[in-house]
């Protein structure tokens, strides 16, 4: 399991604003995890294991964009995305199949 920065016991050790904004923000937040999941996988000689990336509530915002960026820049290849209860849109105004749309596409899109 890998927690975001500032969540369970994981600390911010980073200084400056402009550094902290940008790891508290989604898609910073889905870089951080992106990166740490390579170097884990890398550290244990898994690169070549089947990787399937799980989440839960706000993951439903956070778990595609994690997948996008281990695809498109860490070059690590996901077999699939588990979402239990997620949530697509804190707003809740929009229809939720607009957003099984989008996730379609973007599972399309990808190598």
């Amino acid at each position: 399991m890998f927690l975001p920065v500032g969540t369970g016991y994981s600390r911010f050790v980073g200084t400056g604003d402009d550094v902290r904004k940008r790891l508290y923000s989604v898609d910073g937040d889905a870089n951080a995890l992106a990166l740490v999941i390579r170097r884990w996988l890398e550290k244990h000689d898994r690169l070549l294991s089947p990787k399937y990336i799980a989440g839960e509530s706000y993951d439903g915002i956070r778990g595609p964009k994690i997948v996008h960026q281990l695809q498109m820049r860490q070059g690590i290849s996901v077999k699939g995305l588990i979402m239990i209860s997620p949530v697509f849109d804190s707003s809740v105004r929009a229809g939720l199949l607009q957003y099984v749309a989008a996730l379609r596409k973007l599972c399309r899109d990808l190598p």
